[in-house]
């Protein structure tokens, strides 16, 4: 467990100089790698301490570039009314992270271990994707990753593999070109089964995942998927829950089919060992399934052996399931700042030129922290699929 107290005036002076000595190394690094892992190993010491204000800046950073899309999916929030209306009438500009969020995002870049291109749109279709890529590059930084629906690829494969990009996840819901169209509007999967093969013969390329999102007309095609996503050159295939955004598609959660689920996902996780391909689980994913009365303990540790890579244990602690108050933060396009993409929980807006320090160690951030170390779950936690859910 963790030793938050410290056991005499002597230990909390020792803590305090081990903290700063890792501060000072990380300020006179020369190298984007030795910054990186100077600040991962303070921001573990920072935990092991209960420390709630911290000198460690976040190891894993989500980032919202833009709200505009070229697809019309019809389960995103992006196209549900509300999101539309409120997208109406904001200049092109405003649906883009602005200047002073991108400052702040910058500076941050060569201490964070993974920094994430994932926005309510495309990022391919960010205006400042390109001198984006170029500065992380300048700074010798080799972990940015997106996620794309992948209908832009074939355009865009040369400048991700020039810059160095480390993954690209592409939303891909079926391998069947029919039930494509009915989920992606707008999208064609030929186009984007050619881009991903396109990408795999890059020298260098980056690490592609096909993440998968699932509902009640897409779970069937599930095992067939795990063959097809080999034959495009995908590294990994991960399957993700669906959650439903539409009420008119509430009957195609996958809630009202655990029976069908459970086997889909077993059918594919056994054809992955087979094909010796990696098939991952995701939180959402996972709990769903164990959750359901029927799931036995040969499924559940069938489940283990396939999460997400990185993923905590559902058991124990809050400290134990989830440390992300202390390592990640979620960037939205607006600036919003939140502790992961789950949560519906604000730091605070870097938006207006407020310095980060202020967001990540204000008063919202330390009290999450200090709930956290009490083994109390917030309220912006609590109903949400992922391993802290109740």
């Amino acid at each position: 467990m963790y030793q938050y107290a410290p056991r005499s005036p002597l230990h909390r002076l020792y803590r305090y100089c081990r903290r700063s000595s890792l501060v000072l190394r990380r300020g006179l690094s020369v190298s984007a790698n030795s910054r990186m892992s100077l600040n991962s190993l303070l921001n573990d010491v920072e935990l092991w301490h209960g420390r709630t204000v911290l000198r460690s800046t976040p190891r894993d950073i989500q980032v919202g570039t833009n709200m505009v899309c070229n697809l019309r999916c019809n389960f995103c929030r992006l196209n549900q009314p509300a999101t539309r209306e409120s997208l109406h009438d904001r200049p092109f500009g405003k649906k883009e992270i602005n200047g002073a969020t991108l400052h702040r995002l910058l500076q941050l870049l060569p201490y964070a271990e993974r920094v994430s291109l994932t926005p309510l749109g495309e990022p391919l279709l960010w205006s400042g994707l390109e001198p984006f890529l170029v500065r992380a590059q300048k700074l010798g930084c080799g972990n940015i990753e997106l996620t794309s629906n992948g209908m832009l690829l074939e355009t865009y494969v040369p400048l991700l593999s020039r810059q160095g990009v480390r993954g690209v996840t592409l939303s891909i819901d079926t391998n069947d070109p029919e039930v494509y169209a009915g989920m992606r509007i707008g999208g064609d999967l030929r186009q984007v089964e050619r881009g991903v093969r396109l990408l795999a013969q890059q020298s260098p390329r980056p690490k592609i995942t096909i993440a998968s999102t699932f509902m009640r007309r897409n779970i069937e095609q599930l095992p067939s998927m795990v063959s097809w996503a080999k034959s495009l050159g995908a590294d990994v295939l991960a399957v993700q829950l669906m959650e439903i955004e539409n009420p008119e598609q509430e009957r195609e959660h996958l809630r009202y089919s655990p029976d069908l689920t459970r086997k889909m996902l077993l059918d594919a996780i056994a054809k992955g060992d087979y094909l010796h391909y990696p098939v991952v689980v995701s939180e959402g994913m996972g709990r769903f399934l164990r959750n359901d009365a029927d799931c036995t303990l040969d499924d559940s540790q069938t489940l283990d052996a396939h999460y997400c890579e990185g993923q905590k244990s559902m058991v124990g602690s809050l400290l134990e399931q989830c440390r992300d108050p202390w390592s990640s933060l979620l960037i939205d396009t607006d600036g919003d700042c939140r502790p992961c993409c789950w949560a519906g929980i604000s730091y605070g807006n870097l938006s207006d030129g407020r310095s980060f320090g202020s967001v990540w160690n204000g008063d919202v951030a330390r009290e999450v922290r200090r709930m956290f170390l009490a083994n109390e779950l917030p309220e912006g936690c609590r109903g949400r699929h992922c391993r802290v859910d109740v």
